[in-house]
């Protein structure tokens, strides 16, 4: 599948996940997630989750995903985080794992 973007202001987030507690990678605010990468860096088999908040229900658009050695998971994904909702990571082992993620920060001054 293959996406178009114009305009707007792609940004990039990444993150070390050097615990195993869950990290925010996508903070409160707004914004459309448009692709996530996630690379196995030390040579073993953690597992990954991947989920938007709302701070009392996270929905997970990867659930206990079981990594390999080395392995990359790269997703093109548009995913509309609403004001109030974050994107959170967390891995079983911390690290392990890399994760980066390409979004649009909502657009504070559009109408309609």
């Amino acid at each position: 599948m293959t996406y178009t973007i114009q305009g707007g202001n792609v940004q990039t987030r990444q993150a070390k996940l050097t615990t195993t507690d869950p990290t925010t990678i996508v903070p409160e605010g707004g914004a459309t997630i448009v692709g996530i990468y996630a690379a196995e860096i030390a040579g073993s088999t953690p597992t990954l989750a991947i989920y938007k908040t709302d701070g009392t229900t996270n929905y997970y658009l990867r659930s206990a995903l079981a990594m390999t050695a080395r392995q990359e998971y790269a997703r093109d994904v548009i995913v509309v985080l609403k004001t109030g909702e974050s994107l959170v990571v967390q891995a079983s082992a911390a690290n392990q794992i890399d994760v980066l993620v390409s979004y649009l920060p909502a657009d504070k001054t559009a109408k309609g």
